[in-house]
């Protein structure tokens, strides 16, 4: 049986290479193995817990949010090829945070004015609005920086701890939100784009889910 199978296996691969190139069969051939390689390390509990959050992770999330960013982004291949985006901040500031407003803004006492800020999270769409306020008054009175940009003429907010991390991202990977399917803006895309790119990088540490 086995001769069998190694004879219909040996006619298989001579009549392929009649119809493709050699080199052609090779390249699918070693594809191949390095996929049922990959799928192999993947499916194994052990070693995917061990890679998570690593630079497997960190590439596979910065390329999906740049497919995202470029498909909601007014540039284009121009937008993702330069890294840049048509929403930059038209302003960087920090405060601490004081709780969650009834709208599900994150309100802030900010540094450069006596004034308080109700930050709306940029392209999110709230799905647990009390697991959110229960989440985001754990890090009351924490100090974060906040990008701000303006979009048909009302502020819009990408809130990030100290670290770096943006609350936005931690929402959306603790299932209290999601991305907006059909953004306004392509600001989240970008910003998760950019995040997991400097994770993958190096240039950041990956965030730990409390």
């Amino acid at each position: 049986m086995v001769r069998v199978k190694g004879e219909l296996m040996r006619e298989l691969m001579y009549r392929l290479q009649i119809i493709f190139p050699k080199w052609m069969i090779n390249l699918f051939l070693v594809s191949l193995l390095g996929f049922s390689v990959v799928a192999v390390l993947v499916s194994s509990p052990n070693i995917r817990n061990a890679l998570m959050p690593t630079k497997l992770v960190a590439l596979k999330e910065a390329i999906r949010w740049d497919i995202r960013a470029f498909l909601h982004s007014e540039d284009g291949f121009v937008a993702l090829l330069s890294g840049g985006s048509s929403y930059s901040p038209i302003d960087e500031s920090g405060g601490i945070v004081l709780g969650v407003t009834k709208t599900g803004g994150v309100l802030i006492d900010t540094y450069s004015t006596e004034t308080h800020v109700e930050a709306v999270l940029a392209d999110l769409i709230i799905d647990d609005p009390a697991g959110v306020a229960e989440y985001l008054n754990g890090y009351k009175y924490q100090h974060v920086l906040m990008d701000s940009y303006l979009v048909d003429g009302a502020y819009m907010y990408v809130v990030r701890l100290r670290d770096g991390t943006p609350l936005n991202l931690l929402l959306i990977e603790k299932k209290l939100a999601h991305a907006h399917p059909n953004p306004p803006t392509s600001i989240v895309d970008r910003m998760m784009a950019t995040y997991w790119w400097n994770v993958f990088n190096g240039e950041v540490d990956s965030y730990e889910v409390y």
